[in-house]
């Protein structure tokens, strides 16, 4: 695995969209080389070879390290989306002077 580490300053509106669409990429490997290596594994069980057989489990086994440190690095990305919450809205409380408008509600 290959890493670079990054400083960008993004509009706060951005960090949830580029959050997701990193999770998204690393979640795509993972699933590309584990289908990989299933098939590596369909393969060597079929010879017989425990030692092949066991570097195939292997493989399998460093991919989901692999994809949980991946995970792992993405934590301060994901620590800085902000709550959806709701609009500010302001409630406003009828009062007992007003008058009926022409719509006849109170």
């Amino acid at each position: 695995m290959s890493n670079k580490i990054i400083t960008l300053v993004l509009n706060d509106e951005d960090v949830r969209t580029l959050s997701a669409q990193a999770l998204s990429n690393v979640l795509t490997r993972h699933a590309r080389n584990n289908e990989k290596n299933i098939q590596a594994l369909n393969t060597t069980v079929g010879s017989e070879n425990s030692e092949e057989i066991k570097e195939a489990l292997n493989q399998i086994i460093q991919n989901h390290a692999l994809v949980a440190e991946e995970i792992h690095n993405l934590f301060p990305l994901i620590e800085e989306i902000e709550e959806l919450l709701p609009a500010d809205t302001e409630v406003i409380e009828d009062l007992p002077d007003l008058q009926e408008d022409s719509s006849g509600v109170d």
